[in-house]
């Protein structure tokens, strides 16, 4: 994902071979994977999987394969082999998913194992992939419910106590709806449907044309981004251990895509903030890698290219955001 993001596709670029062999690896996993397993290696105890969880394969492999999609379009068998190949990733998500909305399997910060499956789920169905939309919003239902709406206060028992992974989930999880709130309470306003000083809350977006139950969800989400999404930027939950594990650089990334799903304009000041941090502390050789948790090079390294290029991305992660469920 992060070559693709960084400019490499199968048919051009300096890693275009490496690209090849990824995705050819990738599938030949998915395509020899028993049906009614839910996760595609059989390999146990990765740190990955220790950290973040159990099932973590599957979702990051329809995440890149879904990201995929956008470059295959010059070969209908390749294109329809990758289609397959998610369409196989997001069943296993979907049968990982537990009552409330997680994956089950949870690692040492299984909450953004959960949030990168809701990720996943949403990348799909953007691609035209079936996914159930009871399960897409069941999945960003449980991001909800870790970032109290009314009071701001965090839910980080299954993020292993650390605010910005649960935080920075939850603003990931929400953007998409808060963003279809915001834009429907602004052309109520243009209209004079309501007062221009007018705040979102369940009663403006029931009377803005909202049913009584969806004017609940939708508020709620709004009001999960809002505060999320400042609590994530706050220096000090940023700052954490004070140093970098994986989990932070993804959770960085995470801030990052919620922001631009989200049309938040404040995600040009997001950017120059996280990336001077991100360039302060990348290594002699040009690698990065954690000091705690997840410190392996290859995916620290990965994580901070994805987020240092999102730039690349804007207009996709903004079409995204803009999908509307059935």
């Amino acid at each position: 994902m992060a070559l693709l993001r960084t400019g490499t596709t199968l048919t051009s670029g300096p890693y275009r071979q490496q690209l090849k062999g990824t995705l050819e690896f990738l599938i030949e996993a998915v395509e020899s994977t028993p049906q009614n397993a839910v996760r595609i290696t059989k390999e146990t105890g990765t740190q990955i999987q220790t950290k973040l969880g159990s099932n973590i394969d599957a979702i990051l492999t329809a995440q890149y394969l879904a990201n995929m999609l956008d470059y295959v379009g010059y070969s209908p068998v390749l294109e329809a082999r990758i289609r397959k190949n998610l369409e196989t990733c997001t069943e296993k998500i979907a049968a990982a998913q537990q009552s409330d909305g997680s994956i089950s399997g949870d690692g040492w910060a299984g909450v953004l194992q959960s949030s990168l499956a809701g990720n996943a789920l949403e990348s799909a169905k953007y691609q035209g992939i079936a996914v159930a939309d009871e399960v897409l919003e069941d999945a960003q239902s449980y991001q909800y419910s870790n970032v109290d709406a009314a009071s701001g206060e965090v839910d980080v028992d299954r993020g292993a106590g650390i605010v910005l992974y649960s935080v920075s989930s939850g603003a990931r999880g929400a953007a998409r709806d808060a963003r279809s709130v915001r834009e429907a309470v602004r052309r109520a306003k243009d209209e004079g449907q309501i007062e221009e000083e007018a705040e979102v809350s369940v009663e403006i977006l029931q009377e803005i044309g909202f049913e009584p139950e969806e004017a609940l969800e939708m508020n709620t989400a709004y009001q999960v981004y809002d505060r999320a999404k400042v609590t994530a930027q706050d220096d000090a939950v940023m700052n954490g251990f004070g140093n970098n594990g994986g989990e932070e650089f993804l959770s960085f990334l995470q801030t990052g895509e919620s922001l631009i799903i989200n049309k938040d304009e404040t995600w040009t000041e997001w950017y120059d903030n996280v990336s001077g941090k991100l360039v302060a502390i990348q290594n002699s050789d040009g690698s990065w890698n954690g000091h705690h948790c997840i410190t392996s090079p290859v995916f620290c390294t990965a994580t901070t290219l994805l987020t240092l290029a999102i730039t690349n991305d804007v207009e996709k992660l903004v079409a995204q955001g803009a999908m509307k469920l059935d």
